[in-house]
């Protein structure tokens, strides 16, 4: 994906939302599964290592700050056009930025 490409994050619209956190049967971390309120999110983690699993449950706020984050680039695209558009000079000291596409 270049610089320029964005995650489609629509794709997720109406996941279960988080938190959501790994659970287990005992310590010994065999029969893991995702957990959200009440609902089972995945329910064979078995062969997945720790940091992964960590990872699968951490995916609701990793897709809520990619959010915001995509928020804040257009922001800040917004105030770099404008500057350049009344100053001529933002494109010349940040490089050619163009808005984001919709």
């Amino acid at each position: 994906m270049s610089k320029d490409e964005r995650y489609d994050v629509s794709q997720h619209e109406g996941h279960t939302p988080g938190p959501w956190w790994l659970c287990c049967e005992d310590d010994t971390l065999y029969a893991r599964w995702i957990q959200a309120d009440e609902k089972s999110i995945c329910s064979d983690l078995n062969e997945a290592t720790e940091v992964d699993a960590q990872l699968l449950a951490a995916t609701p706020e990793i897709l809520d700050a990619l959010k915001e984050a995509y928020d804040e680039i257009d922001k800040l695209r917004t105030v770099i056009t404008t500057l350049d558009f009344e100053y001529g000079i933002a494109a010349k000291l940040l490089g050619e930025v163009e808005p984001a596409s919709e």
